[in-house]
């Protein structure tokens, strides 16, 4: 009895490329998710004064912050896995405003919640926004889904940057 060794290889290669798909949709989904909760602990640890903000009309509870970014990290991470395992020569870049858009999220949370510098804060949003909207448009020039599931993203970095605005006019 001869074995089809082509086969069996072929099979072990398949199992190894789906291996990897799923574990880097688990590493980008769990780490987006990793990274937002690190915010989120960061964030809240200087939160107390946030409470005595006057608010605009539409600010969400705590509970609905924390759903909607929980719901944005694991599109943002699904996107980011789809552009990690592409082909495309354009999946660097893409990858560098993901993690660049990250980087301003840190930031943007330091300067409103322990700096409390308001208006500098709805700078940094801005170039944060403009970052989500490049990242949205480099991951869809390479997967359209991948761009679409940023969307939220981006609506919801423009809803917190009234926010923020609102927020620096009503204190200030």
């Amino acid at each position: 009895m001869r074995m089809n060794t082509g086969a069996l290889f072929e099979h072990n290669t398949n199992m190894t490329r789906n291996a990897k798909k799923y574990i880097s949709f688990a590493a980008f989904v769990i780490g987006s998710a990793g990274l937002g909760y690190l915010s989120s602990l960061f964030s809240a640890e200087f939160m107390g004064g946030y409470a005595a903000f006057i608010k605009p009309p539409l600010s969400p509870s705590n509970v609905v912050y924390f759903l909607i970014w929980l719901f944005i990290y694991i599109l943002m991470g699904l996107g980011a896995a789809i552009v990690y395992l592409s082909e495309s020569r354009h999946k660097r870049i893409a990858l560098v405003y993901f993690a660049a858009q990250f980087l301003l999220n840190f930031i943007w949370a330091f300067v409103f919640f322990f700096v409390r510098a308001l208006l500098v804060a709805f700078a940094i949003i801005m170039i944060s926004f403009a970052t989500v909207a490049a990242l949205l448009a480099h991951f869809y020039r390479i997967s359209k889904a991948a761009g679409v599931m940023q969307l939220p993203y981006l609506f919801w970095t423009g809803f917190l940057a009234y926010l923020n605005l609102s927020i620096y006019l009503l204190n200030k």
